[in-house]
Parts: structure tokens; sequence; C-alpha cells
């Protein structure tokens, strides 16, 4: 009898091992996929973040926590726009299959629209396609339900500056007036708070490439942080920010800085000759895929 009921209970045993085990595996592929959630976060949650979605037009969102401000461009495709990584001008919704010849065409539309509007993107969705982690939009999700109290949806193409053109064959394409949309970007992101820490930057050029320097300047001032100097410098690999007095580190102007151009190497020097507080130099990473 004791041998029969042994045997009995072998069949159960077995069971709740297995419950056991498929119980074990799924929480360590649940963990697996919630730690890559975090790892492959492109925001840290704080400050300003901008991304970039493409539809049948552009929608560029821009939320601003510190302000419980959401801002959405709407960007017609066929705007004429110059594409990042120096590929030339073309309409704006054939930037994503241009950067798909390099395989980098996430990088290549954000970088675009993060030169055409003058403001920080990293973050990039089309079709099934994004970098945003499951991490990313719940956050983001999360702001735009709970904490967002400013919402503001901008139409571009009605406005004055999206001047239509036709080409020879009969399409239609908008031209813009930068001076127009810098001044309404600027409006829209401009940082009381970072403006009144009355920190001057200047932007050097060491990235080989022409015209870089202006991009981030015009990024950097339409933060509100005042750019005292642009100018070039000596070619050197790897983008950095030189700040004049280790407790600028922990200044609102440099996270702005650091947040919005993504530069990881941040170190205190001598920069008296640049008559600035912090020295943004872009090196030749930031311009390659």
């Amino acid at each position: 009898m004791k041998r029969l009921k042994k045997r009995n209970n072998q069949p159960k045993n077995w069971k709740s091992l297995l419950v056991v085990f498929i119980g074990f595996t799924v929480t360590l592929i649940l963990s697996s996929w919630l730690i890559r959630g975090v790892k492959a976060s492109q925001w840290d949650g704080q400050g300003q973040f901008g991304w970039v979605i493409q539809t049948e037009d552009i929608k560029v969102k821009i939320i601003i926590p510190s302000q419980k401000k959401l801002l959405t461009l709407i960007i017609p495709n066929n705007t004429m726009v110059k594409v990042g990584f120096g590929f030339g001008e073309y309409r704006l919704n054939k930037v994503y299959e241009l950067g798909k010849l390099e395989n980098q065409a996430g990088k290549v539309l954000t970088r675009t629209i993060q030169e055409f509007l003058g403001v920080g993107i990293k973050g990039w969705q089309a079709g099934t396609k994004s970098n945003l982690s499951w991490w990313d939009k719940f956050r983001l999700k999360w702001l735009e339900a709970l904490v967002v109290s400013q919402t503001e949806s901008i139409e571009l193409k009605d406005k004055a500056a999206w001047q239509v053109e036709y080409l020879s064959d009969g399409s239609l394409i908008y031209r813009v007036n930068q001076a127009w949309l810098n001044e309404l970007v600027h409006q829209k992101i401009f940082d009381q708070e970072v403006s009144q820490e009355k920190l001057t930057v200047a932007v050097l050029n060491a990235s080989g490439v022409d015209g870089v320097a202006d991009n981030i300047s015009r990024l950097i001032s339409n933060l509100g942080i005042e750019v005292r100097l642009v100018s070039n410098l000596a070619q050197q690999d790897q983008s950095e920010v030189v700040i004049s007095q280790k407790n600028q580190k922990d200044t609102r102007t440099l996270k702005k800085i650091i947040n919005s151009l993504g530069i990881a190497t941040v170190r205190v020097g001598d920069i008296l000759e640049y008559r600035s507080d912090v020295v943004v130099i872009i090196g030749r990473e930031y311009t390659l895929l």
C-alpha cells in the first residue's frame, strides 16, 4: 500500500515541477524584456524630449516636463528640406527612405528634423519601426495623460512661411521661410529658467564639415541660452562640452545642452580665450552615420 501511494504522488510532483519551471521561465523572459526596455530608453524621463512620427505628414512632438507642456508641429510631407549627413535637398517624405540606403533611416530622419527645426530630436517612429522602447512610450503616454497641462498643435502648412511652389512636372512642394521658422521654435521652447542663469556658450566646429556649428548654435539659442561665439577648431574625433567651473555641472543650462545634443563627455578646462562660460566642441563623430 505504501508503494502504491508513493507511485500515485509521482504525477502530482511532476506537474508541480513543470508549473514551477514554466513560471520561472516566464518570469525570466519578462524580466529580461523589462530590463532591455529600460536600457534601450532614449529619454531620461526628466528633460525636454523631442521625437518625430512619420505618418501621412510628419508630426514632431516636443515634451517639456518642467513646463508641463507638449508641443506638436505638423509638417507637410512635401516640404523641401536639407537632409542630414550631406544627402542634399529632398522632399521630407523621402528622408526616411534615403536613410535606408545606409541602414540608418531613423538616424537620418531625426538629424534632418533636428537641423530643420533647431531643436533636439532623439526619438523616431515610422510605421511599426521605432527606436522608442516600451519604457519611453509608457512614460510619454503617462506624462501626456496626467502631467501635461499645456498642449498646442500647429499645422505648419497653414502658415504664410510655408510657400507653395510647383515643379516642372506640376507637383506641389513647400519651401520654408527659415527666419520665420527659427522665431517660431525659439518662442515655443524658450526656457526662462535657463535664460535667467545667464551662462554664455561658444560653439566650436571640430568636425571638418561646414555649417555644423551654425546648426548647433541655433539649437542652443532656441533653448534660451546666449551663444557668444561660433567658430572653427582643429579637427577631433569626439564631441565634448568644456566648462569653466565644476559647479556648472549642476546648472539647468548644461543639462539642457547635454540632453539636447547627447554629448557624453563633460570636463573642466581653461576656456578664457573663448569669452564664454561653456564651450561646446562638435567632433567628427557627430557628422558620421
